[in-house]
């Protein structure tokens, strides 16, 4: 079965791997225990392998330390690896993540967890796979740079898989929409969004019973002056009001133009 490899713009490289990097933190199959508790299933400190020492390697890496993980990265290029080494804290050698001899190295035979992030998705499989089948290794998350390789490593057997990509799109489209953040819940079936009431959009002024927002989407939050406001039916925004939204994925379009100066 053939991997599809994609070559993505170098500009946009830092912007998915930042994305992903919020998505896999907060994605239900990358659990939250293991970003915020500093111990593993035997009450010890947990002991993770990072394959891949680009910007999302080290930014994860950097957020498993500061919880109190033990952490090492297996870097391929020497170079990358060197300039690790002088610029960070962390732990890295140079290696190759689909190689035995490295995750030895590494210490596989004692790791809790391996994120597999390099930029080739052959590799991120070849790791996650050694450290299943030879190492044991309970926790694996690999990091998809392709999106249509996602279903592909489901089917061989990796069950825990981010998509590095689609984020990067939906962003760029939520910009487009005035969203400033959002998160997608129930398996894609809600989206949570923040929206900035702009000066003279027909919510500046209106109460939230008057918004006329789209059936079933739901105020959850309306932050002033970065105070958290209880999001009450009678409560008036007002320009530079942040609202957080819970609504469908296609209402996008609909809501910002609520808070927008250019309504139809």
């Amino acid at each position: 079965m053939r991997l599809h490899l994609s070559l993505r713009q170098p500009g946009l490289v830092w912007l998915n791997e930042f994305i992903w990097m919020h998505k896999i933190l907060s994605n239900p199959i990358f659990p939250e225990t293991l970003i915020c508790s500093s111990t593993n299933q035997r009450g010890e400190n947990m002991y993770c392998i990072i394959v891949g020492g680009g910007r999302l390697g080290t930014s994860l890496s950097s957020k498993l330390v500061a919880n109190g993980n033990d952490v090492v990265i297996i870097e391929k290029n020497q170079e990358v690896a060197n300039i690790l080494r002088a610029d960070t804290s962390l732990f890295v050698i140079s290696g190759d993540g689909t190689e035995v001899a490295s995750l030895e190295s590494a210490g596989a035979n004692k790791a809790d967890v391996l994120i597999a992030v390099s930029g080739d998705d052959n590799a991120n499989l070849v790791a996650a796979q050694i450290a299943e089948h030879q190492f044991a290794i309970p926790n694996i998350v690999l990091g998809a740079n392709n999106p249509r390789n996602v279903r592909i490593f489901h089917e061989l057997g990796v069950k825990k898989v981010a998509d590095r990509t689609s984020d990067a799109v939906q962003k760029l489209l939520d910009a487009m929409n005035d969203v400033r953040a959002s998160a997608v819940v129930g398996e894609g079936v809600a989206r949570v969004m923040e929206f900035q009431v702009e000066d003279g959009s027909y919510a500046d002024g209106s109460t939230i019973d008057k918004l006329y927002l789209p059936e079933e989407s739901t105020v959850g939050a309306v932050i002033r002056n970065s105070n958290l406001l209880d999001a009450d039916k009678k409560l008036t925004l007002r320009s530079g009001d942040s609202v957080v939204i819970i609504t469908a994925p296609e209402e996008t379009k609909r809501i910002s133009r609520i808070f927008s100066k250019e309504i139809e």
